[in-house]
């Protein structure tokens, strides 16, 4: 935290290890550390804010959607995702995205990549990312 403040922060590890695994595990992952922090802190948290980059915007929006988070949604704040993929990856206009998400996927095969490319289900509607856009505890 910053001297003299009341502000904590909580730079996440719990997915990290591994960002290729499915973005729900990783935001339940998220969620659980979340928790944990608050729980350990003597103090008692008023407002809860969100800072993600890239897949960790996802990730953010998975976790709050966790039920174990419902009871601090009243304190949800703020959320900053930065250059998150929040519309996915099926119509990107560039070769070199596409390029480059279609190299990953045959080099590292992980369900993320899947869910941000909307390849998750045949079904637009049923993809995650839709699915994610759908139940969103960001309007509350």
């Amino acid at each position: 935290a910053l001297p003299k403040s009341d502000l904590h922060f909580l730079m996440s590890e719990a997915y990290t290890e591994d960002t290729y695994q499915d973005i729900r595990e990783m935001g339940k992952l998220l969620a659980e550390e979340i928790v944990t922090t608050i729980k350990s802190s003597p103090k008692e948290y008023t407002r809860i804010s969100f800072i993600g980059h890239s897949l960790g915007s996802l990730v953010i929006r998975a976790a709050i959607q966790e039920p174990m988070l419902e009871r601090y949604i009243s304190k949800f704040h703020t959320y900053l995702g930065l250059s998150g993929p929040h519309l996915g990856m099926m119509y990107s206009p560039s070769y070199l995205v596409n390029g480059g998400l279609w190299l990953m996927q045959r080099l590292k095969s992980g369900k993320s990549l899947q869910q941000i490319s909307m390849k998750d289900h045949s079904d637009v509607k049923q993809c995650f990312i839709y699915k994610l856009s759908e139940r969103d505890q960001l309007h509350r």
